[in-house]
Formats: structure tokens, C-alpha cells, sequence
């Protein structure tokens, strides 16, 4: 799907990739080397997931190229409860579980004060690429000046993650702001409007 996501999005401006959600690199690597980008920010929370990363960014090379900010995200700044999924870190989120679930403390940033902190504008983002288990609402919130430029967003739907009113508010606040939302499910894609998107568990695709 990166390839996918790579070609409908394009040439931009932006050449700084912001990855929310970067687990150990698993597309840090792949969208470094696609050529794309100059830079990659990697957000990712999970101490073990956070070390696991710098390897492999070490072991490909890629250090230069990538900004690694240690913290979750958030519509406000402080510190968040952070949940493991021992069975699959990478599904692991800052969204309590039903279950009981060993947790750990983290920091918790807004995206806009990240740009601010490592020095980079939003116009330098070309692509937000976000995948953060159920935390969307709140993350989307705190972009607000990556939204106000339509910023082309990755980012996963799952809807029964959310509250009704929280899904209805997300949806409306995109929808002000990105005319084009492409749908992947497995294989597949196709474009609609934001408004109508279906239930279900999604990758979709903002684009002005």
C-alpha cells in the first residue's frame, strides 16, 4: 500500500516525511529509500519499540535522515497512561483497553508543538503517515495547522474505536478541509467523500 499512497499523492513541496506511530520502522525504512523524502520525523511512544527503531535505522543508515521524537500524541501536552499489548506491541495505544493491560507513563505532545520543538515548518511536510490504534481523534486535533494547509493524511478509520459524537466531529472537521478521501481496504481502493464513509476498519487517504 506505501507505493500506492506514494503514487496518488505525488510530487509536493514537501520533502519531510511525519511518521505518528512508527513502531520499529517498518515504513520509516521503505519510505526513506523510496526517494521521496529528505526526512523522516519518527513519533513513536513505546520505549521498546522506540530502541528497536534507532537499530534499525543505524543498521540501514538512515540516522542522518530521521528525527526520532519519543512521546505519544495528543490535543494537549503532559503525560498519558500507554497500554502494551504483549500479544502485538505495535497494536499497543495511549486507549484503555477492555481488558487489564501492564501500562507505563509517556509523554504526550501535540503534533504542532513537535514541528515547533525539532524546527520544522509545516509547509516542509509533504505526507502525515499516522497509525496510532484508535487515537486519531485526538492526534487531529493537535495538527491543526498541517490540516489548515491540507496536508495529505494516511491514517487509519476504525470507527467502533470512537465515540459517535467523536467520529461525527472528526468527520465534519475533515471535511471542511480535504475534497478527496481514498479508501484501501485489502487490495482495493476506492474514492468517495469523507462524509459517507462506512463502518468498518479502514486505511484512508486525505487529499485537498
Amino acid at each position: 500500500m506505501a507505493e500506492r499512497v506514494l503514487e496518488i499523492v505525488g510530487e509536493k513541496e514537501g520533502k519531510t516525511l511525519l511518521e505518528i506511530g512508527a513502531n520499529i520502522g517498518t515504513h520509516t525504512i521503505y519510505l526513506t529509500r523510496s526517494g521521496r523524502f529528505d526526512r523522516i520525523i519518527c513519533v513513536e511512544p513505546e520505549p521498546g519499540n522506540v530502541s528497536l527503531l534507532k537499530q534499525n535505522l543505524f543498521l540501514n543508515d538512515l540516522t542522518a535522515k530521521t528525527i526520532v521524537v519519543e512521546c505519544a500524541v495528543g490535543d494537549h501536552n503532559g503525560v498519558v497512561d500507554f497500554y502494551f499489548d504483549e500479544s502485538n506491541y505495535g497494536a499497543s495505544s495511549v486507549i484503555k483497553p477492555k481488558d487489564e493491560a501492564c501500562s507505563t507513563r509517556v509523554s504526550l505532545r501535540r503534533v504542532d508543538d513537535i514541528l515547533r520543538e525539532v524546527g520544522v515548518s509545516p509547509d516542509e511536510i509533504g505526507l502525515v503517515w499516522m497509525d496510532i490504534e484508535g487515537a486519531e481523534v485526538d492526534a487531529l486535533k493537535s495538527m491543526r495547522e498541517l490540516v489548515d494547509r491540507r496536508t495529505p493524511i494516511l491514517m487509519e478509520y476504525v470507527p467502533s474505536r470512537y465515540m459517535p459524537s467523536e467520529a461525527n466531529e472528526m468527520i465534519a472537521y475533515l471535511s471542511q478541509h480535504y475534497g478527496r478521501c481514498v479508501v484501501f481496504s485489502g487490495k482495493s481502493e476506492r474514492e468517495m467523500d469523507i462524509r459517507n464513509l462506512p463502518g468498518g476498519e479502514y486505511d484512508i487517504l486525505l487529499l485537498p
